[in-house]
């Protein structure tokens, strides 16, 4: 799955060396931050020729070919994952 245009991943480096607990803290923040955008850029509505590992509910998705969610299913189409039902629906 390629990644959404405009969304980057964080990618953290090594923090200035502080005085006390202040790097502990700078650390766990910016872990913090990386996780978040991760989330976020695994919201955002993507092309995908394969069903995700592991789908998070809500997600959006343009199934492309071979990958046909739907029954019936002959072209590209907008799906979302509905984590209640365990399954890609038909974007509105």
């Amino acid at each position: 799955m390629a990644a959404s245009s405009g969304v980057v991943a964080y990618t953290g480096t090594l923090s200035p060396v502080l005085d006390g607990s202040d790097s502990v803290y700078i650390d766990r923040e910016f872990t913090r931050i990386a996780a978040s955008i991760k989330s976020i850029q695994a919201l955002c509505p993507q092309a995908a020729v394969k069903a995700p590992a592991n789908p998070l509910d809500g997600s959006v998705r343009l199934s492309r070919a071979p990958w046909r969610p739907l029954e019936g299913q002959t072209e590209d189409q907008w799906v979302y994952y509905d984590a209640s039902a365990s399954a890609w629906k038909s974007f509105p």
